[in-house]
């Protein structure tokens, strides 16, 4: 039978309690030495203010324990709604071909992949991958290139893997996938980050427009894999653009 998910408020209240708890186990400490300074009561005071401390402090933490996947769940819930109102980001006047010009110039080619692998303040070292492939069907079009990457062996701890997806005449509907895969791979990875991550980083490219769409979030200390790769896909599109 599956687990019920506690509610917001049960979790909340839960915190709160596992928070005053820790107060109170660093608090009991300073109390018992004032205690023990003024002679009250027969007790050996250091020895109740390290009871109490640990007991206090276990107590708090099974508490957070108990209540960590909901947290989580809760968290995920929350910024995949926060996000969901958010317009995905579009690079005009971008011609493909001088895009792929570009990625030659500054990647390399492995198999499928342009890579290039830079230092970052952030994450010490990260891998773009650039793939392009025609938008078809985009979830199987997605799974097709996954398994393309993990063909490729790359050693790199923190990798950044752009798809970029081609089509003309663009569907609405294709948007709103992609907006959505978008997102939760962005809230999959910031909602529990972690020193070394591969994350996929979903676009489409229009043909008719020449436009390049892909969701990205307005964090301004954004120091995800997915962001880096956002940024760096931007920054050579205006360098496409600033030599027209």
């Amino acid at each position: 039978m599956e687990k019920k998910q506690k509610s917001k408020k049960t979790v909340y209240l839960i915190t709160v309690i596992a928070c005053i708890l820790m107060v109170m186990s660093i608090a009991i400490l300073p109390i018992c030495n004032v205690l023990k300074e003024s002679g009250y009561g027969d007790f050996w005071w250091p020895l109740v203010g390290l009871i109490g401390f640990f007991s206090l402090m276990i107590i708090a933490l099974i508490l957070l324990i108990y209540i960590f996947k909901d947290s989580i769940y809760i968290g995920v819930e929350k910024q995949l709604n926060k996000y969901s109102k958010l317009p995905l980001c579009k690079i005009e006047n971008v011609n493909l071909t001088s895009l792929k010009q570009k990625l030659e110039e500054e990647f390399e080619l492995v198999d499928a992949f342009y890579r290039k692998k830079e230092f970052s303040l952030s994450k010490d070292r990260i891998c773009y991958l650039v793939a392009f492939t025609s938008l078809t069907d985009f979830e199987k079009d997605i799974d097709d290139i996954c398994l393309k990457l993990d063909g490729l062996n790359e050693k790199c701890s923190n990798i950044a893997a752009i798809v970029i997806l081609t089509k003309s005449k663009v569907e609405e509907e294709d948007y709103k996938k992609l907006k959505e895969f978008g997102r939760n791979l962005y809230v999959s990875e910031t909602i529990m980050p972690a020193s070394a991550y591969k994350s996929l980083i979903p676009m489409i490219y229009d043909f008719d427009k020449e436009c390049l769409s892909y969701f990205n979030s307005t964090r301004k200390m954004d120091i995800s894999n997915y962001n880096h790769a956002c940024k760096k896909i931007n920054k050579i599109c205006k360098k496409i653009q600033s030599q027209k």
